[in-house]
């Protein structure tokens, strides 16, 4: 029994030891098969890898090189076939750098060496000859291999060709040096501004010395001072002011204001410009500044000699005072406010007696004296907002503004006492003896100024009558 038991249990055991076993190599099969497949698959990866890099290598539009250290080409690319205009065959086992950068080019190649001593080099231009004996400028960059030793054993370049990029960017610095030379000529200050507080000018060229007395430098990017800095305090904000509202509505600008010149002097100038602006938002401001201090100079003389042209023609020479023109002139103006205003304005007529007989007596230079005199005593009767004037020979006329019938007879009284206290007092070898008619301007019954004065006219000469046939 005891042996049957013992044989029961070493069967269980030769069979789990089997079960083990074939487990086992079912495991290694598996693993086998695993092995196998992720071989595969490391192999098809690295198929596909070598297939990708070679159709990179082969199609792409950039120029591939294998170099020695010496520069012998081990391998090109078709497209750098295509740059060079060498074929494969042409280019492999030859000097790379001396085929392609022959006589003075080659000089190219000693600084790119300099550069690869210190690593691998990035947009390195270098401008080759082609076969056909074009140039083209490749941007280069070079992956470097190295020996154990540290030293250098190949060169893997991979070029752009930046031939186009090269000619726009020559013709944009050509550009750029014609519109400076153009700038830097115009007989003004080419400005951009920022949009800032400040105003800071971004760019202004050089003619701004002129203009200012300062360089250009100082005012970029307010390196030294403000643009603004040097305006008149007097004519800076209404110039800002007008030069915001300007922006806010996407107008352009143009206004004249004064500087301050680095001498101290005071200059006009006049500033046109204009906003640059991107989907309603003001990028910078494009102007041009102008000096117009000769300008607005000579328009200074000018209205100054038109104003003593025009004080000629309303002005009596001898007296200084207005003539009939400006008399005219101005008491039609004070006509006009009289009627807005509802006041009465007075004129008075004045006739300066016995003057045939000065002139006859004591000849025409004293009686161009007692005219004179005659007008003196005139201006200091009545007030400077009074219009005093000469008519013409020996009558004068006054035009009294807020005035009524009472204050006319005052007005004549004190013009009297005043006649009086000069014959009292002068030494002239004269008397002077005056005439007076008045006449009142009712803006609820107007007249014209000619009816005035002809009505005063009337009254003085009764005036005299009444003198003549009191004497």
């Amino acid at each position: 029994m005891r042996d049957q038991d013992k044989s029961k249990d070493d069967l269980i055991s030769e069979l789990v030891s089997l079960r083990n076993k074939l487990n086992a190599i079912q495991f290694a099969a598996a693993k086998k098969d695993f092995q196998s497949a992720q071989k595969e698959k490391e192999e098809e990866a690295l198929r596909r890898l070598r297939e990708f890099s070679a159709w990179v290598v082969f199609s792409a539009p950039a120029v591939l090189c294998q170099l020695s250290a010496d520069g012998t080409t081990i391998f090109v690319n078709p497209f750098a076939e295509k740059i060079t205009g060498y074929k494969a065959e042409d280019l492999l086992g030859k000097n790379f750098w001396r085929l392609l950068f022959p006589g003075d080019d080659f000089q190219q190649t000693t600084k790119l060496f300099r550069a690869v001593e210190k690593g691998d080099v990035r947009d390195y231009d270098m401008t080759l000859v082609t076969k056909a004996g074009h140039r083209c400028t490749i941007a280069f960059h070079s992956l470097n291999r190295y020996a154990p030793d540290g030293k250098l054993t190949e060169i893997i370049l991979v070029g752009m060709d930046v031939s186009a990029r090269k000619r726009v960017e020559a013709q944009l610095a050509q550009n750029e040096i014609k519109y400076r030379t153009l700038v830097d000529n115009i007989p003004n200050a080419v400005y951009r501004a920022s949009h800032t507080a400040r105003w800071s000018l971004l760019h202004v060229s050089d003619f701004i010395k002129k203009i200012t007395g300062r360089d250009a430098w100082d005012f970029i990017d307010n390196r030294i001072l403000s643009y603004g800095d040097i305006l008149e305090p007097e004519d800076k904000m209404p110039a800002e002011a007008l030069i915001r509202e300007a922006l806010l509505k996407g107008e352009a600008y143009e206004l004249d204001y004064r500087i301050r010149h680095a001498d101290g002097s005071v200059r006009w100038v006049h500033d046109k410009g204009r906003g640059s602006y991107e989907e309603g938002r003001l990028l910078w401001v494009d102007g041009v500044i102008t000096d117009i201090t000769d300008k607005k100079n000579m328009q200074k003389k000018l209205e100054e000699t038109l104003e003593q042209v025009k004080n000629l023609s309303l002005t009596d020479e001898l007296t200084k005072l207005y003539n009939r023109r400006g008399f005219v002139t101005h008491a039609e103006h004070q006509m006009l406010i009289a009627e807005r205003s509802r006041r009465l304005l007075t004129i008075i007529f004045v006739d300066l007696n016995g003057m045939k007989g000065i002139n006859d007596k004591l000849g025409h230079e004293t009686g161009d004296l007692a005219l004179v005199e005659t007008a003196n005593i005139l201006r200091a009767t009545f007030r400077k907002a009074d219009i005093v004037a000469r008519l013409g020979g020996d009558e004068f006329a006054v035009l009294a503004v807020e005035s009524d019938d009472d204050s006319s007879q005052v007005m004549i009284d004190r013009l009297q006492s005043r006649v009086a206290e000069f014959n009292l007092s002068t030494s002239r070898p004269f008397k002077l003896s005056m005439s007076t008619g008045v006449s009142q301007y009712d803006p609820q019954n107007p007249r014209g100024i000619d009816e005035l004065l002809k009505s005063a006219d009337e009254k003085m000469y009764e005036m005299k009558r009444e003198m003549k046939r009191n004497s």
